[in-house]
């Protein structure tokens, strides 16, 4: 099948998803104050969403239907070729706080939202994509139209109905609820005008039946975590699997002395029978523990194994591991006493690495691999399986800092630094510029802006200036006027006035980059992105009127002075349940971005621990504050990429078995 069946396939899902969205939108203003809310906090936001989607769903449906569009793009469209030196993504050089990070937790929800009714239709359809993309060797595991997809581009719609925070997240929630319900609806309409359009592809529909199954898989409250887990799944029960695999080939013969015996309470031949029998009752109870580890060792390994996201070289390591652990199992207890043991660190390592969707792994893990599974098989020990671990460790962080110097990630590791060197300074500048963003509606990338970068330059001029001086700074005037001249319901009040000041704004702006020492990569990057806003400000699109009303330029937007901050409290002691308390220069983690799970290795951190630096499977840095992934950990949206989801998804499987 052609690229352009597959084009044809996405222009339908498009002009349906959109169709349904804008007529959706237009009436659901009515539903939302119609539905029954006991709280009055809730009704009072549920009343101001009614309200703008009253006024504005007709532009809310159109954003959303551009942004859907763009993701399509980006799923069938190769990336633009990065030039050296002279391609920047501003989205690497953000710190993500916790204001920032509340708004991938807002994604992530959605996500779940849309999730709720979908998973048989979805799975559906994604197989039919990925066989009218086979022959372009393109493995399809997400759809274009799928929930994350889908919360991007409702959440991206909301963007341009300036609405505060909490209005915005609830509008984009009651949207998804309402979509919810009619998304498996959708996506089959979408797959059958598909069959209709390739009629090769028909025989597929023969395997739709089993695919009926609810794929909804609900928790089993096993904790892979919690001391002793392992242990639970070995029930004595002679009909569960792992007790049945562990009696198969060797039967228990009773013991002739153990029969019941009509002796008296006080006969003389109970305390030698006891003694005389002790050491052949103990070996029996060993051999049968044995026997039972043994067998849900295997029992692991197969579920492990069984995998669809392991490549085939993945299970070939796996199985030349299982006997290994096996043996080292014989001799060390703890093995099935901590999913923490060394012997599953190396299982983990294998499974995250060497996934089908990751690709080949680099040289320097598969020799270490080579070499680490000749030393556990010459020598099956705890300390062997530790060695190897702490070579990959070794190899990690070395990884880790080569990537540290690299283009791609230099700029914000000194953006981080600067940050760092005067928190204090910068987290007073932000408290005071996100009251100057609260009293305005600028763009995202305005506030993206003042807030990653020009939070630096207002710290940066408050080092010279007294404490007085602080509240009319320079610095802190451009912000003003940047928001002012991004705002687009302002500023096209006054389009004359925002003409006249942008080339003085420009050199104010350009001054205060090189106040910080940016690069002229960097600088030219945020200029483009400043300017591009102002000319779509400027752009009154045809048919729109002119605001009626006097005209001011508002440098006074809320300008007081932040509270002088409260004596710092003592530090409270790490939590070291969370994912990130053993977190190390070169791990890993797994953690939830636009809706979707993506790998990032820890590059740096502070000395205080508060920012720390990471990068992607693309090279791209991402930048967080320790509260924002304390955030992420709470909500269940970071976890640690290797520590037990190999061994977590294994115990679930084996106790779904049972049930």
């Amino acid at each position: 099948m052609t690229t352009t069946a597959y084009e044809r396939h996405l222009d339908r899902a498009h002009s349906l998803m959109s169709r349904r969205v804008r007529s959706g939108a237009a009436g659901l203003s009515g539903e939302i104050r119609s539905a029954p809310v006991t709280s009055s906090t809730l009704r009072a936001l549920r009343s101001e969403v009614a309200a703008t989607l009253a006024r504005q769903h007709a532009p809310f449906a159109e954003a959303f239907g551009d942004a859907l569009q763009q993701a399509y793009l980006e799923f069938t469209r190769p990336p633009a070729a990065k030039t050296p030196g002279q391609w920047l993504d501003l989205g690497a050089f953000e710190i993500m706080d916790e204001s920032r990070i509340q708004e991938e937790i807002e994604v992530a929800q959605v996500v779940q939202i849309l999730n709720e009714h979908c998973t048989v239709e979805l799975r559906r359809l994604i197989k039919f994509e990925g066989a009218l993309r086979r022959h372009e060797g393109v493995r399809v595991a997400a759809s274009p139209i799928g929930p994350p997809c889908l919360a991007r581009a409702l959440w991206t719609a909301s963007e341009g109905l300036d609405i505060a925070a909490p209005v915005r997240a609830e509008l984009v929630r009651c949207v998804a609820r309402w979509l919810a319900p009619r998304l498996s609806e959708l996506y089959a309409a979408v797959r059958q005008a598909g069959f209709a359009d390739a009629s090769h592809l028909e025989a597929d529909r023969a395997t739709d039946a089993s695919d009926d199954a609810a794929s909804v898989t609900p928790p089993t409250g096993f904790d892979v975590t919690r001391p002793g887990a392992l242990f639970e799944l070995m029930d004595l029960d002679e009909q569960r699997p792992v007790f049945a695999a562990s009696t198969a080939h060797a039967t228990l013969e009773r013991i002739a002395d153990t029969q019941p015996m009509p002796l008296e309470g006080d006969d003389a031949r109970i305390p030698d029978l006891i003694h005389s029998h002790r050491e052949e009752l103990a070996a029996l109870q060993d051999a049968t523990s044995s026997r039972l580890g043994v067998a849900l060792i295997g029992h692991l390994f197969v579920q492990i194994v069984a995998d669809p996201a392991l490549s085939n070289e993945a299970r070939e390591w796996l199985a030349r591991l299982q006997p290994v652990v096996v043996r080292l199992a014989a001799q060390d207890a703890t093995l099935l006493q901590s999913h923490r043991h060394p012997a599953w660190a190396l299982v983990n390592r294998i499974v995250t690495t060497m996934s089908v969707d990751k690709g080949a792994p680099p040289p320097e893990f598969t020799q270490w691999l080579a070499d680490s599974m000749a030393q556990v098989a010459a020598d099956p020990s705890t300390a062997t399986f530790q060695a190897a671990i702490d070579r990959l460790t070794h190899w990690q962080r070395k990884q880790a800092q080569r990537r540290l110097t690299s283009a791609s990630v230099e700029g914000a590791l000194e953006l981080l630094q600067r940050n760092a060197s005067q928190e204090e300074l910068v987290a007073q500048a932000k408290a005071r510029l996100q009251r100057k963003l609260d009293s305005a509606h600028p763009p995202s990338q305005t506030r993206r802006f003042i807030l990653t970068l020009w939070s630096l330059v207002v710290a940066q001029e408050w080092t010279t200036l007294p404490a007085e001086a602080r509240r009319n700074s320079p610095a802190m005037d451009t912000a003003v006027d940047v928001i002012w001249s991004t705002d687009k319901a302002r500023s096209r009040a006054d389009a004359p006035t925002l003409v006249a000041m942008v080339p003085e704004l420009v050199e104010r702006v350009t001054a205060g980059m090189a106040l910080v020492k940016l690069s002229d990569a960097m600088k030219k990057a945020w200029l483009d992105q400043i300017a591009a806003i102002h000319l779509h400000a400027m752009r009154r699109p045809l048919g729109e009127e002119a605001i009626a009303g006097p005209v001011t330029v508002d440098l006074e937007l809320d300008d007081e002075l932040p509270p002088p901050p409260p004596p710092p409290a003592a530090s409270a002691p790490p939590d070291t349940s969370s994912p990130l308390a053993s977190l190390q220069i070169g791990d890993s983690v797994s953690l939830q971005l636009n809706g979707e799970w993506a790998d990032l290795q820890l590059l740096w951190t502070s000395e205080n621990g508060y920012f720390l630096l990471f990068a992607g499977n693309d090279g791209e840095s991402r930048s967080f504050t320790r509260k924002a992934l304390d955030k992420m950990v709470a909500q269940g949206l970071l976890r640690t990429a290797d520590a037990s989801s190999a061994l977590q998804r294994a115990g679930d499987k084996i106790i779904r078995g049972r049930q």
